[in-house]
């Protein structure tokens, strides 16, 4: 396969970038990392837009988690502690919980500034014409819930004549507050579901926050009404840094309100993947399992358990859009593909040896990231640079099949582009329209501070072609076996 050339190389930082997000339907990316800034990126043209770190503005420490809202302002966290939600018009911010921001950035770096615990995960809960909702979770063990107020709904002419106190009311506010003595919190997932309560005739809508903690423990809250839905203690040996929410029914489970457009999930169909990375083990978690009294906390149990993914431990889970395949990466940079059957919650099920259906093993050492495609296609980067496509079948597909191993095309190769080489921190392929025309694109965010992109529209289009012919070769493969199996049955007819 030929090498490839990236439309862009984009030398952002001396340090490594952490953390990324696009902006949605527009050709801008941000990315944070262990500089103490942000940087927003036009992918259209490869320039940078916005340097988000001034004197008087920004983090004093790395920047560990971002969010590129709708309206174009940025909310990133940071080891200071400190939550920024960085304008959209000019390199200012100001600090969730503490109105405007001064004497943060580069000043702050040089004087003793004692800070907060640091800020590990944020999560975007909610988005409306209105507000975004999101979640932020950091060391000290706190989950904090903010609203803020989406400024195409907010006046301009108002907040430039408004006193500091509205213009802090009009930016954030605080919804609540969650807090357990489990030390601190590594990861978040959310997820929208609908349920029926008894002696209520309606459904009701709710959403509930996933949150890792170091011990190795998960609680899942309700946050809409302030309690602990469920709590695992001692889930994994090690940080749950892992965790994913999916409907066993794949898209055909989730359903959206015709009036609202909010997602709407049924709480029986809604499971818990988690891992700590370095146990290699994944376990899955049925959410509505057990029954809650006196409004204490369920305590659960993994309904399947699935042990020794990766020797070495696992650096990365993801589940198939249909729902019935997991996805892991390892450290001893191999790429299972999973299958399990139908989870029953009143069972719990432990399998030493999983059911592997592929297990990709193109790359030379550790699988720091990976991508999965809408049309069955996986990308995955690793520590040495390299990043492989490969096709693993269509979402409506039943798994129940094994299939060869399929690599479709290699975008690069091991230490092709030195920029990457010691690691690709976030991989991922976003999407805008320029006119009527959709462009796909591929941005890695590297260990030595780099953005390197790739248009990938005439490389889909033969991945497609690519997908096709092997449909055909396994179309054919299959109705000669078919052909043969009948001919054995005859055969076998006639002699008895």
């Amino acid at each position: 396969m030929e090498k490839k050339s990236p439309k862009y190389n984009i030398d952002l930082s001396d340090r490594s970038l952490l953390c990324m997000d696009f902006r949605n339907d527009s050709p801008y990316v941000v990315s944070g990392g262990a500089d103490h800034g942000l940087k927003v990126v036009d992918i259209k043209t490869g320039t940078v837009t916005k340097n988000l770190y001034t004197k008087l503005y920004g983090h004093s420490e790395w920047v560990t988690c971002c969010i590129f809202f709708d309206d174009g302002r940025i909310l990133s966290g940071g080891m200071d502690g400190r939550c920024c939600l960085w304008d959209n018009s000019q390199v200012k911010c100001v600090e969730l919980g503490n109105g405007e921001s001064r004497g943060i950035g580069y000043a702050a770096s040089m004087m003793t500034v004692p800070t907060g615990y640091s800020i590990s995960d944020i999560n975007l809960l909610k988005k409306s014409d209105t507000e975004f909702q999101v979640a932020v979770g950091d060391y000290e063990g706190k989950i904090k819930i903010w609203s803020i107020p989406n400024n195409k709904e907010t006046s301009i002419n108002y907040r430039r004549t408004a006193t500091s106190t509205a213009k802090k009311n009009i930016r954030h506010s605080l919804i609540c507050e969650l807090e357990e003595k489990q030390g601190p919190v590594v990861s978040l997932q959310s997820v929208p579901i609908r349920f029926n309560r008894k002696n209520q005739p309606n459904p009701e809508n709710s959403l509930y926050i996933a949150a890792g903690y170091r011990r190795g423990s998960i609680i899942i809250w309700d946050w809409i009404n302030n309690r602990q839905h469920m709590i695992m203690s001692n889930a994994h040996n090690g940080a749950c840094q892992c965790l994913k929410f999916f409907n066993i029914h794949g898209k055909e489970g989730i359903k959206y309100d015709t009036e609202t457009g909010e997602v709407i999930q049924d709480l029986a169909s809604i499971f818990l993947i988690s891992s700590a990375r370095m146990d290699g083990t994944i376990k899955i978690w049925a959410i509505d399992g057990g029954k809650q009294t006196s409004n204490q906390p369920i305590r659960q149990k993994a309904v399947f358990i699935l042990e020794k993914i990766h020797d070495l431990g696992i650096s990365g889970i993801e589940v198939y859009p249909n729902g019935k395949k997991i996805i892991t990466s390892g450290i001893d940079g191999k790429i299972n593909v999973i299958s399990y059957p139908v989870i029953n919650t009143k069972i719990r099920k432990i399998i030493s040896k999983p059911n592997i259906l592929y297990q990709i093993d193109w790359h030379q050492n550790v699988v720091t990231s990976f991508y999965i495609m809408p049309q069955g296609f996986l990308i995955t980067g690793c520590l040495d640079g390299s990043i492989a496509v490969h096709y693993l079948g269509e979402s409506e597909e039943h798994d129940n099949e094994r299939r060869e191993q399929f690599l479709v095309d290699v975008i690069c190769y091991p230490n092709q582009i030195k920029d990457i080489v010691n690691g690709i921190n976030v991989l991922k392929m976003h999407n805008y329209k320029v006119g009527t025309t959709k462009m796909n694109v591929l941005v890695a965010a590297s260990e030595l501070g780099n953005l390197v992109l790739w248009d990938c529209n005439e490389y889909i289009n033969k991945w497609n072609i690519k997908k096709q012919e092997f449909s055909k070769r396994n179309n054919i493969s299959a109705r000669i076996i078919e052909s043969r199996s009948r001919t054995q049955e005859r055969e076998n007819y006639l002699v008895q």
